[in-house]
């Protein structure tokens, strides 16, 4: 199956999620840094944190994050991008940025200035913050050989990010 035939089977609010994963994966390609599904989805995570805090707790993603080993997790994004970070075409990144309002595009190029040049297990380091929400849900869920796929809600998120930023 091909990846245009997948990307119609998705749901909506998977699609808007892969869509403006499309669009991390234009930024790192077109300023030459490495990107991994792993470090993708991190940006994405701090992308929903981004902004939350400047929309009163509204996520990007209609998708929540779950809560796995690595850290959080859109299970979308993980799943498509499974077997490698495929480039769109300028064509395609077009539409997607023409599909999405400046506040979503400000906040996305905003998260990626600061966090892209970034190594993947730093920003998984961050995800793991003290008592922060994927510690929270991780350490209450997972099972005895650490597996856990439990949603980390956005309300949870929010909240304590936040607090961080007081």
């Amino acid at each position: 199956m091909s990846l245009s035939e997948i990307f119609f089977q998705l749901e909506k609010k998977d699609k808007e999620t892969i869509k403006i994963a499309y669009l991390v994966i234009d930024y790192c390609n077109k300023h030459n840094i490495e990107i991994t599904n792993l470090k993708l989805i991190k940006l994405l995570y701090f992308i929903n944190i981004e902004y939350m805090l400047k929309n009163n707790g509204i996520p990007i993603f209609e998708e929540e994050f779950l809560a796995w080993r690595h850290g959080p997790v859109l299970q979308s994004v993980y799943d498509y991008f499974c077997f490698g970070m495929v480039k769109a075409s300028n064509e395609k990144i077009n539409l997607i940025n023409n599909e999405l309002d400046d506040s979503k595009k400000d906040c996305i190029k905003s998260v990626l200035d600061k966090k892209a040049y970034c190594e993947a297990w730093t920003l998984v380091d961050e995800t793991h913050i003290k008592n922060g929400p994927w510690e929270k849900i991780y350490n209450k869920y997972k099972n005895h050989d650490g597996i856990c796929k439990h949603v980390i809600p956005n309300k949870l998120i929010y909240e304590f990010y936040s607090k961080q930023t007081r």
